[in-house]
């Protein structure tokens, strides 16, 4: 499929639906719980734990690093389904005044 075809209504309206049943699945659920869980760690890791050495710095970027990665997985399917329907509202609109 190329380009072109996946801007297509139809594709579009599948690809955003498809996005839609993975949020929707229980594994995605549960998914996200877990990703929930480890970033609270992650919080109570960075928001109160020592920093005596330069090692220790160097420990909570990483650990600043693994959270913003699991608190943005959400927020990027989230964008992509947005991302879909605007480009579906587009493509009905050019198919209109076509």
């Amino acid at each position: 499929m190329n380009t072109d075809e996946l801007q297509e209504p139809g594709n579009l309206s599948e690809r955003k639906r498809a996005w839609e049943n993975l949020t929707e699945s229980t594994a995605w659920v549960e998914l996200m719980q877990v990703l929930q869980q480890q970033a609270d760690s992650l919080q109570q890791d960075i928001l109160f734990g020592p920093v005596a050495s330069e090692g220790d710095v160097y420990m909570m970027e990483r650990k600043k690093g693994q959270l913003e990665g699991r608190l943005s997985l959400a927020g990027t399917v989230n964008t992509i389904i947005q991302n879909i329907e605007f480009d579906l509202q587009q493509a009905i609109e050019r198919e209109d005044y076509e």
